[in-house]
């Protein structure tokens, strides 16, 4: 095996130690910092036989570990419309009619992380997106991913009318008047709905979503990942990855465990994600635990809070004290 040792200088190099905050040089040996200094580390780097790698200016500094990412679902996201910060309905309408222009060939138009705020009455409703895209299913996760917005076409393909019952932890929202759907899916209805079809999704299309989202992390600096939300389909990706020496930074995952209903669909769940637990404990990838939703949103009035909102609704954890 070659020498792995690399001595980094010239530039600065931030060390995050508060006592000697910046350094000269940086020896790195395999997956060990072996010495950081000024001449001193030069000197080792120059025993150990170090490749000599030149900064040119640029900053060294150490990598950033994000505490709650959702993988596969960052990358499936950053491939749609995105409407953070639009800052009305006209130009999330905008916005979302551009990307069906420039996706003719895609069976659905999808969007991306919507805020309340920028609807009238903080509202969203399928009128406003028939009126733009008519001829195709419409769906627009909000940025807090607790809710779908959708369109009468949406509704027809997921089979939502005015019968469909809401899911347990969830609400479809309805008209007062006439019954029927408005296309706002709320907490375990965009879940069992709209998340489990744009999922049904073949392991290319897995894995460009999961490449797209590591790709991006490392762009950020980012050297590690908490998966707060991990299914498993997505995990064998993440697994390949990391076979090919393909995985490019720490990911330490908790597997969600949907509220269905069913006891023991749920504790089987979380005998599985004891299974993997003991299956996955690398250094690269690992699973560490379990992720429950126990409630929703304040943006949705869907978040369990001691007395009502302002609009006079409240709700209730999606689960209960009585559902362990």
């Amino acid at each position: 095996m070659g020498n792995t040792a690399r001595l980094f200088s010239g530039g600065p190099i931030f060390t995050a130690d508060p006592k000697r905050p910046w350094a000269e040089a940086l020896l790195v040996d395999g997956d060990r910092v072996a010495a950081v200094g000024g001449a001193d580390a030069v000197a080792e780097g120059e025993r150990r036989g170090a490749e000599r790698v030149d900064i040119a200016g640029g900053l060294v500094l150490p990598g950033f570990v994000d505490g709650h990412v959702h993988v596969a679902m960052t990358g499936a996201s950053m491939l749609k419309a995105q409407l953070q910060g639009a800052g009305s309905l006209d130009e999330i309408q905008r916005r979302v009619a551009a990307w069906a222009t420039e996706h003719p060939d895609a069976p659905r138009v999808l969007g991306t992380n919507w805020v309340h705020g920028d609807l009238p009455d903080g509202t969203p409703t399928k009128a406003m997106l028939d009126a733009i895209v008519p001829d195709r299913p419409v769906y627009l996760e909000a940025f807090d991913f607790h809710s779908s917005w959708v369109n009468s076409a949406a509704l027809a393909e997921l089979g939502i009318d005015r019968d469909t019952p809401d899911p347990i932890g969830g609400r479809i929202v309805r008209d007062p008047e006439s019954g029927e759907a408005t296309g706002h899916l709320l907490e375990n209805a965009s879940v069992n709905y709209v998340w489990r079809l744009l999922n049904d999704i073949g392991p290319d299309a897995r894995e460009r979503h999961v490449r797209t989202a590591l790709d991006a992390f490392v762009r950020a600096g980012i050297t590690g990942v908490v998966e707060m939300a991990l299914e498993e389909p997505a995990l064998e990706v993440m697994a390949r990855l990391r076979d090919r020496g393909e995985l490019p930074l720490r990911i330490v995952a908790h597997l969600i465990v949907w509220r269905t209903g069913n006891p023991d669909e749920e504790r089987a769940r979380v005998r599985r994600a004891g299974e993997l637990a003991a299956r996955y404990r690398g250094d690269r990838l690992r699973v560490t635990g379990i992720k429950i939703i126990a409630d929703g949103t304040i943006d949705n009035c869907t978040a369990a809070l001691s007395k009502p909102y302002a609009n006079g609704e409240n709700s209730g954890p999606i689960w209960d004290a009585a559902a362990g």
